[in-house]
């Protein structure tokens, strides 16, 4: 695999198809994975996140989780994935373990309302208006962004930058 995503792959062969998620219908090149990734390593840099942080990626696999590991490789960071059926204890477990700055999630994947779970977990998310992602929190100092993904309704989030 790793031939397969050496960086020079992705400028050897910008054209060749790299992933493919049915479900979805999502067709992407390698070079369409490496703007998209570029764009969200940029827009996580914007955010303050820097290199050796920790982002989370709390989800089943999706294009953008594919996005959000090119993304934290470009950007020096650190990839933490959290396991999809993990519930409000188990992530609360899980931020605190490794001091996670941004995590990144859809709204809810099957019956897990992701969002729910981390306003349970942070009750400062949800207290700040749409499109604002800084948060701080006593129990999590280090956790100051939330970023939500793939929502069909593309309704507005209160402390959530939506990707």
């Amino acid at each position: 695999i790793i031939s397969f995503t050496s960086p020079n792959t992705f400028f050897q062969t910008p054209n060749k198809e790299f992933v493919i998620f049915k479900r979805e219908n999502i067709r992407r090149t390698y070079h369409q994975l490496l703007k998209d990734a570029e764009r969200l390593a940029c827009g996580l840099i914007h955010l303050g996140v820097e290199k050796g942080d920790r982002v989370g990626i709390w989800g089943p696999n999706t294009y953008e989780w594919v996005t959000a590991q090119f993304a934290t490789a470009l950007g020096g960071m650190v990839l933490v994935n959290i396991n999809p059926s993990y519930q409000s204890e188990e992530l609360r477990f899980a931020l605190g373990k490794v001091d996670i700055k941004a995590l990144i999630t859809p709204p809810g994947f099957k019956k897990s309302n992701y969002y729910q779970s981390v306003k349970d977990v942070i009750p400062e998310v949800g207290l700040r208006p749409p499109g604002r992602s800084d948060v701080s929190s006593s129990c999590f100092p280090v956790f100051r962004h939330l970023i939500i993904f793939g929502d069909p309704e593309n309704k507005p989030y209160p402390l959530v930058a939506t990707y």
